[in-house]
């Protein structure tokens, strides 16, 4: 049984020599650094760094002045404090992988053929936008899984245009001013996120849900021809959807 809690820790990130004093704490509930030293066979020389690991990660308190008394965690504490450095450390080596992977990438295009790993890919790219975000939406469901990313970002000071198929009805929340939704009726099918004006997110699917192609782009040419072809669609679309919304409004009246 304590094997395996070691084995667990060990996982966690704790070392070798702070797993073994975690656990012997666990044990007693509280301990000198010479208790703790004669339980678990750790050295005098490497005790204090030991134990200055565990309270710095938040695992043990101390108390008393001569001699110090440390006292261990209740285990679900420190298994949710362990839980948030490994994810942090995780969000931080991904981080790292996501511009390695983009530096690497000599044609500027990644391919998903896996709706939920270019869903991952868009948001984690929407949660990093420090520039503006261009929206041309045609199917709801893209627009309900990033809803929540693109309103935190107008709300954080960022522009956002959205240009939205007129059929999936009208945006009833605007966050604020950096917030600019236009309706189109005639629209790409296909679903097109521009982020920090550096990278497109562009996604097509099959009506019956069975073939799902998303396209990544950084590639510098391509992504000025995205943007280009997008404020073609957000003043061309527009004008025409005002011209038949006024053109229906004239019957209505006459």
């Amino acid at each position: 049984m304590e094997e395996k809690q070691y084995e667990t820790l060990l996982k966690f990130g704790l070392t070798p020599y702070e797993s073994k004093a975690y656990l012997a704490l666990l044990k007693v509930g509280e301990d000198t650094a010479r208790g703790i030293v004669e339980r678990t066979g750790i050295p005098d020389s490497h005790i204090y760094k030991v134990l200055e690991g565990l309270l710095k990660k938040g695992l043990v308190t101390i108390s008393g002045s001569k001699p110090r008394t440390y006292a261990v965690v209740e285990p679900a504490y420190m298994l949710r404090v362990l839980k948030e450095e490994v994810i942090q450390e995780l969000e931080k080596g991904y981080r790292a992988l996501l511009k390695q992977a983009a530096e690497k990438r000599r044609d500027g295009i990644s391919v998903f053929l896996s709706r939920r790993g270019f869903m991952m890919a868009l948001r984690r790219s929407l949660e990093l936008a420090n520039e503006d975000i261009r929206l041309l939406i045609t199917d709801e469901w893209v627009f309900k899984e990033i809803r929540q990313e693109v309103w935190t970002k107008a709300r954080e000071g960022r522009k956002v245009k959205l240009l939205l198929n007129a059929k999936l009805g009208f945006v009833e929340e605007i966050p604020n001013e950096n917030f600019e939704v236009r309706y189109a009726h005639v629209i790409p099918p296909m679903n097109m996120v521009i982020v920090n004006g550096k990278t497109v997110f562009v996604s097509m699917f099959s009506r019956a849900g069975d073939h799902f192609l998303g396209v990544e782009v950084v590639e510098k040419d391509l992504v000025e021809n995205y943007k280009t072809y997008f404020e073609h669609l957000w003043i061309d679309h527009f004008i025409k959807f005002l011209r038949k919304a006024r053109a229906k409004r004239i019957e209505e009246i006459y």
